[in-house]
Protein backbone atom coordinates (compact mmCIF):
# COMPACT_ATOMS: atom_id res chain seq x y z
CA UNK A 1 0.00 0.00 0.00
CA UNK A 2 1.35 3.38 -0.98
CA UNK A 3 -0.29 6.10 1.06
CA UNK A 4 -0.62 9.59 -0.34
CA UNK A 5 0.99 12.55 1.34
CA UNK A 6 -2.47 13.93 2.09
CA UNK A 7 -3.59 10.65 3.72
CA UNK A 8 -0.60 10.67 6.07
CA UNK A 9 -1.15 14.33 6.98
CA UNK A 10 -4.85 13.74 7.67
CA UNK A 11 -4.12 10.79 9.96
CA UNK A 12 -1.48 12.81 11.82
CA UNK A 13 -4.08 15.55 12.30
CA UNK A 14 -6.08 13.04 14.33
CA UNK A 15 -3.19 12.34 16.71
CA UNK A 16 -3.92 14.02 20.05
CA UNK A 17 -0.26 14.23 21.09
CA UNK A 18 0.69 15.95 17.84
CA UNK A 19 -2.25 18.35 18.10
CA UNK A 20 -1.37 19.19 21.70
CA UNK A 21 2.23 20.02 20.74
CA UNK A 22 1.40 21.65 17.40
CA UNK A 23 -1.78 23.71 17.75
CA UNK A 24 -3.59 24.88 14.62
CA UNK A 25 -1.99 28.31 14.47
CA UNK A 26 1.55 27.26 15.43
CA UNK A 27 4.36 27.99 12.98
CA UNK A 28 5.88 24.64 14.00
CA UNK A 29 2.94 22.82 12.42
CA UNK A 30 3.65 24.58 9.14
CA UNK A 31 7.29 23.50 9.40
CA UNK A 32 6.38 19.89 10.19
CA UNK A 33 3.82 19.42 7.44
CA UNK A 34 6.23 19.01 4.50
CA UNK A 35 8.32 16.57 6.54
CA UNK A 36 5.31 14.49 7.52
CA UNK A 37 4.01 14.51 3.97
CA UNK A 38 7.53 13.81 2.71
CA UNK A 39 7.66 10.64 4.77
CA UNK A 40 5.90 8.91 1.87
CA UNK A 41 8.88 9.64 -0.38
CA UNK A 42 11.50 9.14 2.33
CA UNK A 43 10.14 5.66 3.03
CA UNK A 44 9.22 4.75 -0.56
CA UNK A 45 11.51 1.73 -0.62
CA UNK A 46 9.89 0.28 2.49
CA UNK A 47 6.18 0.94 1.93
CA UNK A 48 5.38 -2.59 0.75
CA UNK A 49 7.61 -4.21 3.36
CA UNK A 50 5.89 -6.23 6.10
CA UNK A 51 6.13 -4.69 9.56
CA UNK A 52 8.63 -6.22 11.96
CA UNK A 53 10.88 -4.78 14.64
CA UNK A 54 13.62 -4.61 12.00
CA UNK A 55 11.56 -2.82 9.35
CA UNK A 56 9.92 -0.48 11.87
CA UNK A 57 13.29 0.56 13.30
CA UNK A 58 14.71 0.97 9.80
CA UNK A 59 11.75 3.09 8.68
CA UNK A 60 11.92 5.33 11.74
CA UNK A 61 15.69 5.80 11.35
CA UNK A 62 15.24 6.64 7.65
CA UNK A 63 12.58 9.20 8.50
CA UNK A 64 14.76 10.84 11.16
CA UNK A 65 17.72 10.98 8.75
CA UNK A 66 15.36 12.56 6.19
CA UNK A 67 14.44 15.21 8.77
CA UNK A 68 18.10 15.89 9.55
CA UNK A 69 18.97 16.13 5.83
CA UNK A 70 16.06 18.51 5.31
CA UNK A 71 17.26 20.80 8.13
CA UNK A 72 14.19 20.28 10.28
CA UNK A 73 16.07 21.45 13.35
CA UNK A 74 16.99 24.80 11.78
CA UNK A 75 13.51 25.28 10.33
CA UNK A 76 11.92 24.68 13.72
CA UNK A 77 14.37 27.13 15.29
CA UNK A 78 13.35 29.75 12.74
CA UNK A 79 9.72 29.08 13.68
CA UNK A 80 10.57 29.81 17.31
CA UNK A 81 10.89 26.30 18.71
CA UNK A 82 13.38 25.70 21.48
CA UNK A 83 15.64 23.18 19.83
CA UNK A 84 18.33 22.69 22.44
CA UNK A 85 17.61 18.99 22.85
CA UNK A 86 16.20 18.26 19.38
CA UNK A 87 19.53 17.52 17.70
CA UNK A 88 20.59 15.26 20.58
CA UNK A 89 17.21 13.50 20.44
CA UNK A 90 17.61 12.81 16.72
CA UNK A 91 21.19 11.59 17.06
CA UNK A 92 20.33 9.42 20.07
CA UNK A 93 17.24 8.00 18.36
CA UNK A 94 19.01 7.22 15.08
CA UNK A 95 21.91 5.59 16.95
CA UNK A 96 19.52 3.43 18.98
CA UNK A 97 17.51 2.48 15.91
CA UNK A 98 20.63 1.58 13.95
CA UNK A 99 21.70 -0.69 16.81
CA UNK A 100 18.30 -2.40 16.68
CA UNK A 101 18.55 -2.84 12.90
CA UNK A 102 22.06 -4.28 13.26
CA UNK A 103 20.94 -7.06 15.62
CA UNK A 104 17.22 -7.39 16.34
CA UNK A 105 17.54 -10.66 18.32
CA UNK A 106 20.14 -9.09 20.64
CA UNK A 107 17.95 -6.03 21.11
CA UNK A 108 14.87 -8.12 21.97
CA UNK A 109 16.90 -10.28 24.35
CA UNK A 110 18.31 -7.19 26.07
CA UNK A 111 14.78 -5.79 26.42
CA UNK A 112 13.48 -9.13 27.66
CA UNK A 113 10.63 -9.20 25.14
CA UNK A 114 9.57 -11.09 22.07
CA UNK A 115 8.93 -9.34 18.78
CA UNK A 116 5.20 -9.68 19.39
CA UNK A 117 5.47 -8.19 22.88
CA UNK A 118 7.48 -5.29 21.50
CA UNK A 119 5.17 -4.50 18.59
CA UNK A 120 1.92 -4.95 20.50
CA UNK A 121 3.12 -3.33 23.73
CA UNK A 122 3.70 0.30 24.61
CA UNK A 123 6.94 0.57 22.64
CA UNK A 124 5.64 -0.62 19.28
CA UNK A 125 2.17 0.63 19.96
CA UNK A 126 0.22 -1.21 17.28
CA UNK A 127 -3.51 -0.75 17.72
CA UNK A 128 -5.71 -3.88 17.86
CA UNK A 129 -6.60 -3.77 14.15
CA UNK A 130 -2.95 -3.44 13.13
CA UNK A 131 -1.94 -6.11 15.65
CA UNK A 132 -4.30 -8.51 13.91
CA UNK A 133 -2.92 -7.63 10.48
CA UNK A 134 0.64 -7.96 11.78
CA UNK A 135 -0.09 -11.40 13.20
CA UNK A 136 -1.45 -12.44 9.79
CA UNK A 137 1.67 -11.03 8.11
CA UNK A 138 -0.31 -8.51 6.07
CA UNK A 139 0.62 -5.22 7.78
CA UNK A 140 3.09 -3.18 5.74
CA UNK A 141 5.07 -0.06 6.56
CA UNK A 142 2.90 1.83 4.05
CA UNK A 143 -0.31 0.74 5.71
CA UNK A 144 1.10 1.58 9.15
CA UNK A 145 2.09 5.02 7.86
CA UNK A 146 -1.49 5.47 6.68
CA UNK A 147 -3.21 4.15 9.82
CA UNK A 148 -0.78 4.79 12.70
CA UNK A 149 1.96 7.14 11.54
CA UNK A 150 2.94 7.76 15.15
CA UNK A 151 4.50 4.29 15.18
CA UNK A 152 6.88 5.35 12.42
CA UNK A 153 7.33 9.10 12.13
CA UNK A 154 6.17 10.90 15.26
CA UNK A 155 8.83 10.98 17.93
CA UNK A 156 7.82 9.16 21.07
CA UNK A 157 10.07 8.56 24.02
CA UNK A 158 9.16 4.88 24.07
CA UNK A 159 10.40 4.48 20.46
CA UNK A 160 13.95 5.27 21.42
Amino acid sequence: MRPTKQQVWEVVMQNSDFLKNMPVDSPERDVMRPFIEGSVDALSGLLDTPVSVLTLADATARFLRYCVAGNLREKLATAGTRIDELNDLFIHSVTNLEQIVADVPAFLKKEGVTEEEFLTGRRGGLNPENQEKWQKGTLTIGELLCTQPECVILPREQNS
